[in-house]
């Protein structure tokens, strides 16, 4: 009798676990899926487990405050009438309370990051930041900043370490790594450059040149044509 009762003792312990375990999931997953399509692939410095637990925690909280009534209705129908006949209900709920549902959140809020930073007024624009819900707060880093917003056209001038220059322009066949251990660039059009490390003409074969991360010292980038950066270096070395 002893050894019956502590097997089912020990049924109960395993299902409170499972069911908790489950709970869990099925709270925090919209969380979790809100943050991930709301960060789309932004690189940054990783969040310690506790910012990790309180920003997925956050988010299932507002997914399921949102979807709280369609989950007081199908509980209802469950308690009412069993599991049994509403299997249809329950598919659609885990698909919209955990899926659809934050990852419609997450595009919103990113969407509405994307256009705070020029928001009218000042105090929505200052509201939004203060709540998190600007680029300029979530991007990690300068670099994922510049490229994020970066006009199709521009041209580069990159100095490596060794001294020497990769000038090019990047278009819309142009990639620049947002991996921090990467940061290299790929400029679809390389350029020659004269003795100062200035644009003088396109190479005419060129299929575009491949940076090193690691070998760039900085980068000057100009909206326009490659004359117009000569004009202006020229302009800077004017005497007053």
């Amino acid at each position: 009798m002893s050894d019956l009762t502590s097997s089912i003792n020990l049924v109960s312990v395993l299902g409170g676990i499972l069911g908790g375990l489950i709970g869990t999931l099925v709270f925090l997953t919209p969380g979790w899926i809100l943050s991930t399509v709301y960060s789309r692939g932004l690189h940054g410095p990783s969040l310690s487990d506790r910012a990790f637990v309180a920003v997925t925690t956050f988010g299932g909280l507002i997914v399921h405050m949102l979807a709280l009534p369609f989950t007081l209705w199908l509980g209802a129908h469950i308690v009412t009438g069993g599991v049994a006949g509403q299997w249809g209900w329950l598919w659609l709920w885990s698909l919209g309370v955990l899926i659809v549902i934050p990852a419609l959140l997450g595009a919103a809020f990113s969407f509405l990051s994307d256009v705070a930073d020029n928001a009218r007024p000042e105090w929505l624009r200052s509201l939004l930041r203060r709540l998190g819900i600007s680029s300029s707060v979530r991007t990690a880093d300068a670099w994922t900043w510049l490229f994020r917003g970066l006009r199709e056209g521009a041209f580069f001038r990159i100095k490596l370490k060794d001294g020497s220059w990769r000038l090019g322009k990047f278009g819309d066949r142009s990639l620049a790594s947002s991996d921090p251990s990467l940061r290299d660039i790929y400029l679809e059009e390389q350029w020659h450059a004269d003795a100062d490390g200035w644009f003088v003409a396109r190479y005419p074969t060129s299929e575009g040149v491949w940076v090193s991360g690691d070998q760039i010292v900085d980068i000057a980038i100009f909206a326009g044509s490659p004359q117009d950066a000569r004009g202006e270096e020229n302009a800077d070395h004017r005497p007053a």
